[in-house]
């Protein structure tokens, strides 16, 4: 999963910029040079958003009293959960777009959250939360038209993703 969205996040940059190769070429090429690097950042990804996911899910459902202190932290925790998937959003991109460790491609993309919070980041966090919300909110109907968001819904949020992250990019590439 992790290699596919840095791929398309690369094709989509490459769109972007100027630099067209061929779509399936292009991606296959940037699926094979980040597989290993995008899937050990997949699963940290995945494994932060499955950690404050479930304790989130532990203070709704398995604590009785709804005391001030729980919704206090279930507050917490989702504020958390959605700086993480900000923070992922960055992250994948800048997979696609340099070479860097992977505690510093973290690292950074946390920086880039923080500077472009308001309105990018903010933004970004909320297109990537549709698909979860839609899931856990409409099940039936997302399993309905799961073929139909697989090959239309998810790419045109990355493309909406990919105009906002390239347009930060290229605001820092100019302050620096």
């Amino acid at each position: 999963m992790g290699a596919s969205i840095t791929a398309m996040y690369d094709v989509l940059t490459r769109m972007d910029t100027k630099r067209e190769v061929p779509a399936a070429y292009g991606f296959l090429k940037a699926f094979n040079s980040n597989f290993k690097k995008s899937t050990k950042l997949w699963l940290i990804v995945l494994a932060g958003v499955a950690f404050l996911g479930f304790d989130i899910y532990l203070m709704i459902a398995k604590v009785p009293a709804k005391l001030t202190a729980q919704v206090t932290l279930i507050i917490i925790f989702a504020v958390m959960l959605f700086v993480w998937i900000m923070v992922a959003g960055y992250a994948f991109v800048l997979q696609a777009r340099m070479e860097n460790p992977l505690g510093r491609t973290i690292k950074m993309s946390f920086a880039l959250t923080l500077v472009h919070m308001i309105p990018n980041s903010i933004f970004t966090g909320i297109i990537n939360l549709v698909p979860i919300v839609m899931l856990l909110m409409f099940t039936q109907l997302f399993l309905a038209i799961f073929p139909v968001w697989i090959f239309g819904g998810i790419p045109c949020l990355c493309y909406v993703n990919s105009k906002i992250y390239n347009g930060n990019f290229n605001f820092e590439l100019l302050h620096l």
